[in-house]
């Protein structure tokens, strides 16, 4: 069974029943071990907007000059 282009290059997604971002195996949830696409209604894809919801927080990007710039 092959998945579309888009399947294939997704490496994790979030996982409702185990509440986190979880690694994929071979197309499959590693933490309940069922088989996971974005529209299975158990798995998403880690969107900005889940992220917050789940309370993952990101760095903001500091305001200075990038090293190098002279």
């Amino acid at each position: 069974m092959t998945g579309s282009p888009d399947e294939t290059s997704i490496t994790s997604l979030y996982c409702d029943r185990a509440g986190t971002i979880i690694p994929l195996d071979k197309g499959f949830c590693r933490a309940c071990s069922a088989r996971a696409t974005e529209r299975d209604g158990t798995h998403h894809a880690p969107t900005p907007e889940l992220l917050r919801r789940v309370g993952y927080l990101s760095t903001p990007v500091p305001d200075t000059d990038a090293q190098g710039d002279d």
